[in-house]
Order: structure tokens, then C-alpha cells, then sequence
């Protein structure tokens, strides 16, 4: 008989092998649930922010879909929505600047709008 190891320690390693196994599947469970339950809780939220957005931005929503977006989102997902962000503030700014007849362009202008006197 070769020297190696008995058929009982052969099915012993193979019992831990299995138990590891098994426990690599509930973690991967377990991670797959909580992200299955993190989507439920997220899913309504980005709907409701997506009509909100839909309908007209405005600041609450913006601010709550960066944050959103900062929680949940990926790299990507936040760079469009930051973006997005910015362009709608400039526009506010170009649309308060024609309205109060300020002649400097909004690039220039970082704080809130203010009144001409």
C-alpha cells in the first residue's frame, strides 16, 4: 500500500472543504440579501427624485439626489448628478442675472443672487 493518506483522512478533509464551502455560500447569501433589501429601500427614492426631476429641479431635490447619489451611486452615477447639478445652478444664475439685468456673465458669480440696487 502507498504511503499518503488514509481514506479517513481523505473524507475528513473533504467534510472541512464542504463546511468552508457552505460557509462561503451563506456569507455570499447573506451579502446578496442585504443588497437585494439596500435596492427595495433605494428603488422609491430614486423614482420619486427622477419625477420630482422631472417636473422641475429644485433645490431640495438636487441636494437630496447628491446625496443619493453619494450613499448608493457609483463613481459615475455621482459625476453625472453633480454635473447635472452645476448645470442647473448656472442656468438659475444666467436666468437671475437676465431677470435682475446684471450685466456679468454667471461663470463669475459662485455665491446666491443678489438684487441690483
Amino acid at each position: 500500500m502507498p504511503q499518503g493518506t488514509s481514506l479517513a483522512e481523505r473524507a475528513d478533509l473533504a467534510f472541512q472543504h464542504a463546511q468552508e464551502l457552505r460557509a462561503e455560500f451563506q456569507t455570499t447569501l447573506a451579502r446578496s440579501r442585504a443588497e437585494r433589501e439596500h435596492a427595495r429601500e433605494t428603488v422609491p427614492h430614486i423614482r420619486a427624485l427622477t419625477e420630482a426631476l422631472q417636473l422641475q429641479p429644485t433645490l431640495p431635490t438636487l441636494w437630496h439626489a447628491i446625496e443619493l447619489s453619494d450613499r448608493y451611486g457609483s463613481l459615475e452615477e455621482r459625476t453625472s448628478i453633480l454635473l447635472l447639478a452645476d448645470a442647473f445652478f448656472k442656468v438659475k444664475r444666467e436666468f437671475w442675472n437676465i431677470a435682475t439685468r446684471r450685466d456679468e456673465p454667471a461663470a463669475k458669480t459662485r455665491t446666491t443672487p443678489r438684487l441690483v440696487s
